[in-house]
C-alpha cells in the first residue's frame, strides 16, 4: 500500500533538506536495550516502547524514531505532508514502495533516469553513509534531465 502523497513533493523536499545539510551523514538510531522495553511482534520484527520499528542489524534508515521524522526521506515525507503515524506504518520499505503503486513490478526501480529509481538510489546512498549532498545527486540529476526534456519539447 502506498502513501497518498505526491512523489514529486517528497523528492523536492529531500533535495531542499540535503542542500541545507550537504555534509550531514545519517546514522540510524542505535538500539539501546538498557532501560528501554523492546518487543518482538508476531512477524519477528522489533519495536521499542514507543512503537517505533527497530532493526539492530540494518544500516538502513528509519523513517521515524522516537516519534519524529528521522532519515532524509522520513523528514522529506513529513515535510511534504505525510503524518508520522502513516510513515511509521511503512518502516523498513524503500521509498519507492511508499510512493509508487508499481514499485515491486517496475523494471526501472533502480534506474536513476526514473523518479522512482533516483529516489531509491539516493536513499541507498544515504544508507551507505554518504553525506546528504552526495546522496541526493541521482535525484538532482533526474530533475535536471527532466527540465532539459521539457525545454527540448
Amino acid at each position: 500500500m502506498t502513501l497518498a502523497i505526491d512523489p514529486f513533493a517528497v523528492a523536492r523536499k529531500a533535495i531542499e533538506l540535503a542542500d541545507a545539510n550537504p555534509d550531514f551523514i545519517y546514522e540510524k538510531p542505535q538500539l539501546v536495550a538498557d532501560g528501554e522495553a523492546i518487543f518482538e511482534l508476531a512477524d519477528g520484527s522489533l519495536v521499542d516502547d514507543e512503537g517505533d520499528y527497530v532493526d539492530p542489524d540494518s544500516g538502513d534508515c528509519q523513517y521515524v524514531s522516537k516519534g519524529a521524522a528521522s532519515c532524509l526521506f522520513g523528514q522529506a515525507a513529513v515535510g511534504a505532508g505525510v503524518s508520522i503515524g502513516d510513515l511509521a506504518n511503512h518502516e523498513g520499505n524503500a521509498i519507492s514502495a511508499l510512493l509508487f503503486e508499481d514499485a515491486d513490478s517496475n523494471n526501472d526501480r533502480w534506474d536513476s533516469n526514473t523518479l522512482m529509481g533516483a529516489m531509491d538510489t539516493s536513499q541507498r546512498r544515504q544508507d551507505e553513509q554518504q553525506p546528504w549532498g552526495m546522496s541526493i545527486e541521482p535525484l538532482k540529476a533526474y530533475f535536471a534531465k527532466r527540465e532539459l526534456a521539457v525545454v527540448a519539447a
